[in-house]
Order: structure tokens, then C-alpha cells, then sequence
């Protein structure tokens, strides 16, 4: 509930950044995020801040899916391919298939077509 505020802010803020480099605007409409906060809440009241509110929560639901995937199959190579089937030893294998996993994604997630 919180994080989809945020990130509307996050966007206006970035695109706003965009438009003063373009020269498209004279300069940003929020000097802040307690200021984007308050012109947001005075302009647009409560409902303001869930403005786009579906593609944000489609985008985090398919990321989370994408973690998920990843990280399981990334668990299963590395156990499979050391021939590790007892619980012990592929405990380590965690914090390993986390950092493949989470490198798979940020690499996809920023990508430019």
C-alpha cells in the first residue's frame, strides 16, 4: 500500500528531470519528496497517490515471478551439477542462487530495446 505513492512520486520526479533536460519544462514541479507529497495530496487528494496503480503492482507481481523462477532453478543447477543431494551442504547453496537469480533479472529488468 505504501510502495505504489512512492512510486508515483519516483516517476513524476524522474520525468519532470527529463522534461527541464529537454528544455521542455523551466524546472521540476517537486522540489522534494515532502513537497511532491504535499502538492500531490492538496492537487489530486488521497485517491491521487494511486494514480497508475495497476501497471505498478503488474510490473512488481511479474518481477516477484521472475525472482522466484530464477532463483529455484538457479538453486537446482548448482545442486544438481555438484551432486549435492544432502540438506547440509546444499544449504550454502542459497545466498549463491540469490545473488544469480537477483544478477539474471537486473540485467533483463534494464535492458534497452
Amino acid at each position: 500500500a505504501i510502495a505504489v505513492p512512492l512510486d508515483l512520486i519516483k516517476v513524476r520526479m524522474q520525468g519532470d528531470g527529463r522534461l527541464v533536460a529537454a528544455g521542455r519544462l523551466i524546472q521540476p514541479r517537486y522540489s522534494g519528496l515532502m513537497d511532491a507529497f504535499a502538492k500531490i495530496k492538496a492537487d489530486e487528494g488521497i485517491i491521487g497517490f494511486y494514480k497508475g496503480a495497476g501497471p505498478a503492482i503488474q510490473r512488481a507481481a511479474l518481477v516477484n515471478l521472475g525472482e522466484l523462477v530464477t532463483y529455484d532453478s538457479a538453486k537446482n543447477a548448482f545442486v544438481v551439477s555438484a551432486h549435492l543431494s544432502t540438506a547440509p551442504r546444499s544449504l550454502s547453496f542459497p545466498p549463491l542462487a540469490a545473488c544469480c537469480s537477483a544478477g539474471r533479472i537486473t540485467h533483463y529488468a534494464n535492458r534497452r530495446t
